[in-house]
């Protein structure tokens, strides 16, 4: 817990002196900027340990604005960041997340591989101890694997994260569940494929935060242009847009935000974007 305490303060004390100006939120970040984002997939999961706040760190400290990561709920009930249920893949233990009380996954260390720049094991965090790590300086983009949707809801409250956090959902009766135990909890609906699959979204909420598509394509365009209407925001997993390949098509398009795995290779092309250089002058 030492280690996890230690850059919590850290955090706070770095992120306090920058509140005015910089500060990173849902309204700032989505809802009342053009700016184009990118969501690290994990954290920096290529020099950190994935889903820790050492990656986290990283990943802001390298332009991300936006932190995917992983939801699971132990057996007593905590909500804490681990992407596979079984611990083995990436832990120095065995078992099931979901069998494991709190203290039991506090105990657990997360092993760096030998290429990444952190060296140290790594403490897994709770989902509170993250948001409040990021609040400021990135939003969260929760991709919940297992979790009681109202605990999920109380913990963003606790950590005072409903405009720092947004939630991604795979139905429509996923969302409304969420936004009857708090109606300002932020939304990303997840895996839209047309235009009729996004309004049946926004009829049953009327708000949405961020779509974020199935895939990129030319027919996608309508789609796209029809969420920016609404008000929302466009995603792109990595994994669909073919890293180099698919990058320029999802900008020239119009997305909004791309989840990347290669932070160090996207955020130069954003950057340059963001600058005001048209997506063809730069790739």
């Amino acid at each position: 817990m030492k280690g996890i305490a230690f850059l919590l303060a850290l955090s706070f004390i770095s992120f306090s002196g920058i509140y005015s100006e910089n500060y990173v939120d849902i309204d700032n970040t989505l809802r009342n900027s053009d700016e184009i984002i990118a969501i690290a997939h994990r954290g920096e999961a290529k020099l950190a340990p994935e889903d820790t706040l050492a990656a986290f760190e990283l990943a802001i400290n390298e332009g991300a604005k936006s932190i995917e990561m992983d939801v699971r709920m132990t057996a007593d009930e905590h909500l804490v960041l681990m992407h596979d249920d079984d611990v083995s893949r990436t832990t120095d233990g065995e078992g099931r997340i979901s069998e494991m009380t709190l203290e039991e996954v506090k105990a657990l260390r997360i092993k760096p591989k030998a290429w990444m720049t952190v060296h140290e094991p790594q403490e897994i965090p709770t989902l509170e101890e993250a948001l409040l790590f990021i609040k400021g300086r990135a939003i969260a983009d929760l991709d919940v694997k297992s979790a009681d949707p109202a605990l999920l809801v109380r913990t963003i409250e606790s950590a005072d994260a409903l405009n720092t956090a947004y939630v991604d959902v795979s139905s429509v009766e996923e969302a409304l569940l969420l936004r009857e135990i708090n109606p300002w909890i932020a939304i990303q609906a997840g895996d839209i494929e047309s235009t009729d699959e996004a309004a049946q979204y926004i009829d049953a909420l009327g708000r949405v935060e961020v779509f974020e598509l199935e895939e990129i394509h030319q027919g996608i365009k309508e789609t796209i242009d029809f969420c920016h209407k609404q008000g929302s925001k466009v995603h792109i997993p990595e994994k669909e847009t073919l890293y180099l390949l698919g990058w320029p098509l999802a900008l020239s398009l119009g997305v909004d935000g791309i989840q990347t795995d290669n932070l160090q290779m996207l955020m130069p092309y954003l950057e340059r974007i963001n600058n005001g250089a048209r997506v063809e002058e730069v790739f």
